[in-house]
């Protein structure tokens, strides 16, 4: 069943201008809305959508831009291509900052969210999850898990995401920060790896397969 709103929500609708579909992925407590669109000719942006105002904010020679998360003030992660190179970023009032977890590709770390104090969570190669505060980088992983994908993150530090079994289903997990153990049930027998910068890709590929089929 749907679930029940306690109320009845009133819905807008919006397009980018000349696009076939546009994909909202996040919307922040002023009402900005970012996300993706493309044109009928096969051609991909970013946007980001405030007070009826459509705007792209790829950065320079940027060839495609992924956003994913946007905070109270403005804050923007997400992924890019420049020059044929991808790389996470956070567009800060339109200056853009390389988010790389330490000793690893640029290319398999893949920011998805950000909160109000400027913490920044995504997934990175292993598949695991990071978190970014103010350039120092904590890694996690679910107990058990054979890949670890993280979605967003509030002001409370809250985490949230999914994860991955060979030979089992995604389940959702929420991580606190605190002590707390992870509780996330039994976790199927796991039978084989996968490369883990596979995954990583393969996370990206499906946000964007998403958006093409909404």
């Amino acid at each position: 069943m749907p679930p029940v709103f306690p109320i009845t929500p009133t819905f807008s609708y919006f397009s980018a201008p000349g696009s076939k579909w546009t994909f909202a992925s996040d919307i922040n407590d002023a009402g900005q809305i970012i996300g993706n669109d493309e044109t009928a000719q096969g051609v991909g942006s970013d946007f980001l959508y405030s007070g009826g105002t459509f705007t792209s904010f790829a950065p320079a020679g940027g060839t495609e831009t992924a956003p994913y998360g946007i905070n109270d003030s403005g804050q923007i992660v997400g992924y890019a291509t420049v020059g044929g190179k991808s790389f996470s970023f956070v567009d800060t009032n339109g200056t853009f900052k390389t988010i790389s977890v330490p000793g690893t590709l640029v290319l398999s770390t893949a920011a998805s969210g950000i909160n109000d104090q400027g913490d920044i969570v995504g997934t990175f190669t292993g598949p695991s999850g990071f978190l970014d505060t103010n350039g120092t980088f904590t890694t996690f992983a679910v107990p058990g898990a054979e890949a670890t994908f993280v979605n967003g993150v509030n002001d409370a530090g809250d985490i949230v995401g999914y994860y991955y079994v060979v030979n089992g289903p995604d389940q959702g997990f929420l991580a606190t920060p605190d002590a707390s153990p992870i509780d996330v049930g039994p976790l199927p027998v796991m039978a084989g790896t996968i490369p883990g910068g596979m995954l990583v890709l393969g996370w990206l590929g499906r946000c964007l397969a998403r958006r093409r089929q909404a």
